[in-house]
C-alpha cells in the first residue's frame, strides 16, 4: 500500500523528510541536529532512528524531540551493524514530498534545503538531486571531488566507476509511480550501501546535479569504511551486480581500477608513516 504523504495548499512549501540514523554519535549530534535547525527552508521534519546506541545519543536526540515538534526520534530493538536499516526505517515513515538523508556527524550548510527544493520543483523530471560537499579531515575542510562536466540526466557509465554522489547532499522524490527506494541491508555491504542504491537508481530515473557546496562531511575514527581489502572486495561485489549495466570494456577497467588500488594502499600508508617518523625525528 503507498504511503500518505503530508501536502499543503498548492502554494504551500513542500514538506521535506530528513533522515537521520543514529548510532553512539554524542560528539557530534548536537553539532547535526543544529544545522538542520538552522535551515533558512523551514518546511522540514527531522526522523531520527536511534541504531540502539550506547552513549548519551538516544538522550540528545529526546531532548531536541522534546522543545522541537518538527524533530521524532524512534528506537530499533537491536543493533543493526548496518547504517541502512535506521536509514530504511526513516523512509518508511518519511511523510514529507522529499526525502534528504543527514548522517548524525555531519553537517548541512543552512542554504542547503532551499537551493534543492527550488531546483527540484523546477526539475520534474529529476528524482534524485545532488550537489558538492566539503571534507572535514583533522579540522581542515577540503572540496570533495565531484565531476561538474556531468550533464542532468543518465549518469549510471560515470558513476559506475566512482561513487561521487555524497550522500549529505542528497534529495530524492519520497515516491514516483508508487515506486519507493530503499538501502540494501545486507551488512556486507556496510558503508557502499549508498552507492548500490545511487546506481540503481541512476539505471532508472533522472538524477540532477546542483553546482552548490551544500554539506560537510566529517572523517573520522568511528566512520565505517575501513581497510584496503575490505573496500576491495565490497566494490568487487558491486562491479560484478551492476556488470549487465554497463559495456564490457567498463567491467573491466573497473577491476583493475580496484586492483591497483588494492596493491598500492599498502605501499602508501608505509611512505606515509615513514615521513611522520622522519618529521618526529626532526623535531627538537
Amino acid at each position: 500500500m503507498q504511503k500518505e504523504l503530508i501536502k499543503g495548499p498548492a502554494d504551500a512549501e513542500p514538506l521535506v523528510s530528513i533522515i537521520m540514523p543514529l548510532f553512539n554519535a554524542e560528539r557530534f549530534l548536537v553539532q547535526s541536529i543544529n544545522s538542520v535547525l538552522n535551515q533558512e527552508y523551514r518546511n522540514w521534519e527531522l526522523i531520527i532512528v536511534d541504531d540502539f546506541s550506547c552513549d548519551t545519543s538516544a538522550g540528545i536526540a529526546e531532548k531536541f524531540a522534546s522543545s522541537h515538534e518538527r524533530v521524532r526520534v524512534f528506537k530499533l530493538g537491536k543493533n543493526s551493524g548496518c547504517p541502512a536499516v535506521p536509514r530504511n526505517a526513516g523512509i518508511r515513515r518519511a511523510r514529507g514530498e522529499y526525502i534528504a538523508f543527514l548522517d548524525a556527524d555531519d553537517l548541512w550548510l543552512p542554504e542547503k534545503l532551499s537551493l534543492q527544493v527550488g531546483y527540484m520543483e523546477k526539475h520534474c523530471d529529476i528524482f534524485l538531486v545532488y550537489g558538492k560537499c566539503l571534507t572535514n579531515a583533522g579540522g581542515k575542510l577540503l572540496k570533495n571531488a565531484v565531476p561538474n562536466k556531468l550533464r542532468n540526466g543518465a549518469i549510471s557509465r560515470h558513476l559506475y566507476m566512482q561513487n561521487f554522489i555524497p550522500i549529505p547532499t542528497v534529495m530524492i522524490r519520497n515516491t514516483i509511480a508508487g515506486k519507493e527506494y530503499f538501502f540494501n541491508e545486507d551488512p556486507s555491504l556496510r558503508a557502499i550501501e549508498d552507492y548500490f542504491l545511487w546506481m540503481e537508481i541512476s539505471l532508472r530515473e533522472k538524477i540532477g546535479f546542483l553546482n552548490e557546496t551544500l554539506a560537510i562531511y566529517r572523517i573520522h575514527r568511528g566512520n565505517t569504511s575501513k581497510g584496503a581489502l575490505a573496500f576491495f572486495r565490497k566494490n568487487m561485489f558491486f562491479a560484478r551486480s551492476f556488470r549487465d549495466s554497463v559495456p564490457k570494456r567498463i567491467f573491466v577497467v573497473k577491476v583493475i581500477s580496484l586492483l591497483i588500488i588494492l596493491i598500492t594502499t599498502p605501499a602508501r600508508k608505509a611512505v606515509r608513516m615513514l615521513f611522520k617518523s622522519q618529521e618526529a625525528n626532526l623535531k627538537p
